[in-house]
């Protein structure tokens, strides 16, 4: 009698899974906060379970709406991605979600706390909001529909009216 040993080898589609997301995510939010003069982030292990929750949440209903009843009262950036090709992975989704947000420091009028333009800048001034002192993020995608979201919740949450000139500075 032969017995027969099969191994099935199981690869994550490009090898960056959910931890890698939140640690790339951690750095380039380290990296504007410290250009813009405040601490860095720490990684909530409840905020990436609370994000990946979120994200599944507003793939599988492909709408972005911050109705995800998971985040709890955290702040929220999210992204929407869409690739008539597929699914955008979860490198390019994210980087493209973290640099909208951050571009939106073209917008910001330091002086008085305040979009200078019209412009958005709620995702910037969330990623760089001095009192914010934990992240979690993640990411997930609707095949169907082509699209991917990225989530990131931040505690305690940013934007209060008339505390963005006490939380978000100009960058050194």
């Amino acid at each position: 009698m032969k017995i027969v040993l099969v191994i099935i080898f199981c690869f994550v589609t490009g090898g960056f899974g959910q931890n890698d997301i939140q640690q790339e995510m951690l750095n380039r939010h380290n990296t504007v906060r410290t250009k813009h003069q405040v601490g860095t982030l720490k990684t909530s292990a409840d905020l990436v379970r609370r994000a990946q929750l979120c994200a599944r949440d507003y793939a599988g209903r492909n709408k972005i709406d911050h109705k995800c009843t998971q985040k709890n009262g955290a702040g929220e950036n999210l992204g929407w991605s869409m690739d008539s090709r597929g699914s955008p992975n979860p490198q390019t989704a994210t980087r493209q979600a973290f640099e909208g947000w951050y571009n939106e420091h073209r917008n910001y009028d330091y002086k008085n706390g305040r979009s200078g333009n019209g412009g958005v800048t709620g995702h910037f001034t969330q990623q760089v909001w001095k009192s914010s002192t934990e992240m979690g993020c993640a990411w997930a995608d609707n095949r169907g529909q082509k699209s991917s979201v990225v989530v990131c919740l931040y505690s305690p949450p940013g934007n209060y009216q008339g505390q963005y000139t006490k939380n978000v500075y100009p960058p050194k």
